[in-house]
């Protein structure tokens, strides 16, 4: 996780992928995308509360 935004007790984190992995074949698929995970704070502990995610990296490309 890179980015974190906190407001009170909802945060917003960003996870970035950016690699590759080869396959059996010898060719290699480019892993280039982000999910954002939506956190809330409950009984002090922080949890998921949902999550949209395999959107492009950058986002618009």
């Amino acid at each position: 996780m890179r980015d974190i935004d906190v407001d009170g007790d909802r945060a917003v984190l960003h996870k970035k992928f950016n690699g590759s992995i080869a396959k059996a074949d010898g060719s290699v698929d480019r892993l280039k995308w982000q999910t954002l995970y939506f956190c809330s704070k409950v009984g002090g502990r922080w949890k998921i509360a949902g999550f949209v995610g395999y959107m492009p990296h950058p986002l618009g490309s």
